[in-house]
């Protein structure tokens, strides 16, 4: 058994939102017609429901303070610079000093210069590290804790579940609204038109996986792990039951008065459930905080836990490993360390070996047994020239060992 780790990295060839500008997308940056369909959708929709008071009168969420958007673009900046930086740079160089310089520095200059350099910083660094874990809390209770806080949650996930949903849809034929107010309806038009989805140049991860286990007809011989939550994977042509979807799906909403997930795939028990109900989609953007409130989003772990377990070689593609994934990270770690068989793609021309065993934790100068070498983790650069070539060619080598 085979099992693949793909990131967001493993459908950037089919053109949807991410990056940067799913972020800015998330954080509301000049979104404003997805902002309005959402007070116009949340604003409607908590008027028809009470739970004992227990649901804050809606107010429109405001924008994320921008000096609080600069802090953390500042932040992600600097443990970019921090993260690829020699061992002398870490141990000489004191991070909470330099964020408070690198803050001062630009906020004592004068308007015109300081309004310039904190776009720049914001566009390039786009991040709302930190800022939106801080408002998880209010999710226990709102009208305690924070409405205001709330709503940007729940419009940070909504924003997020937009972005990923438009370009998955028939071009122009649904608004923003339109999607919110009918999420089944949205679900089913999404699976109609998944077979009209095609990649640059007609080349993904996905299609080269097919087309290597084009022989296998059940597609039973390998299994995949996701972190994106569009049904793209599935047209590797896995069995579906050999999918695990760590980060919630498109179709999947969270009740947070009734801690449940609701699937929108099961169309009469969701419209049944929902009716009455206030529900943002459950997708687990960047944060160091992944929170899980319902028996289905522990299942996919399980899943996850178990394709580990049972396969003889782990294939990651697309996915960074990086601080908002430390739940990945560890399992990761321990396969590697157990002696699990992973290959590592990485896009990252400023990366290399040593560096992801680094963001793993694993010092290879501590590893006893003659092993320091770690032969069982393979690490392969790619780039835009030769990534057909190297994940193919790798995949055929796997199922070649497999099969011996």
């Amino acid at each position: 058994m085979i099992c693949f780790l793909f990131g967001a990295g493993a459908e950037v060839s089919y053109d949807l939102c991410g990056g940067e500008q799913f972020a800015k997308n998330v954080i509301g940056l000049n979104v404003d017609e997805m902002n309005n369909a959402i007070t116009t959708y949340y604003k409607e929709r908590v008027s028809q429901i009470n739970y004992n008071n227990w649901y804050p009168d809606f107010n429109k969420a405001s924008l994320i303070k921008y000096e609080k958007l600069v802090k953390a673009a500042i932040r992600k900046k600097l443990l970019d610079e921090y993260e690829h930086s020699d061992e002398d740079f870490k141990r000489t160089t004191d991070f909470k000093k330099k964020y408070k310089l690198t803050f001062c520095n630009i906020k004592n200059k004068d308007k015109k210069e300081r309004e310039k350099e904190e776009k720049i910083t914001i566009n390039q660094y786009t991040s709302y590290m930190g800022i939106l874990d801080g408002y998880f809390h209010t999710l226990i209770n709102p009208r305690i804790l924070g409405p205001r806080k709330f709503w940007n949650v729940i419009f940070c996930y909504t924003r997020a579940y937009l972005s990923v949903v438009e370009p998955l849809l028939p071009q122009k034929k649904y608004s923003y609204l339109e999607i919110l107010n009918s999420p089944v309806e949205t679900l089913k038009a999404i699976e109609n038109n998944i077979d009209n989805i095609d990649p640059k140049n007609n080349k993904s991860y996905y299609g080269i996986v097919k087309e290597c286990f084009n022989d296998d007809k059940d597609h039973k011989s390998f299994s995949v792990v996701t972190t994106n939550y569009t049904p793209l994977c599935e047209k590797t042509e896995v069995c579906k039951k050999n999918i695990a979807y760590i980060h919630g799906k498109i179709g999947w909403f969270e009740d947070p008065y009734k801690w449940t997930v609701y699937d929108a795939e099961d169309s009469n028990k969701f419209e049944k459930e929902t009716k009455n109900s206030l529900f943002f989609p459950y997708v687990f953007i960047q944060s160091g905080v992944k929170p899980i409130v319902d028996r289905m989003q522990i299942s996919e772990y399980s899943k996850m836990i178990q394709f580990f377990h049972d396969s003889s070689y782990i294939v990651i593609v697309g996915y960074r490993i990086n601080n908002d994934d430390n739940h990945i990270n560890g399992l990761i770690r321990e396969q590697i360390m157990g002696g699990k068989n992973v290959i590592y793609f990485d896009y990252d021309k400023d990366s290399g070996r040593e560096k992801i065993l680094k963001r793993l934790h694993i010092d290879t100068n501590s590893i006893d047994d003659n092993s320091d070498e770690l032969n069982n983790f393979e690490w392969k650069d790619i780039d835009d020239t030769n990534w057909i070539e190297k994940f193919k060619s790798t995949i055929e080598s796997l199922k070649e060992a497999n099969n011996g």
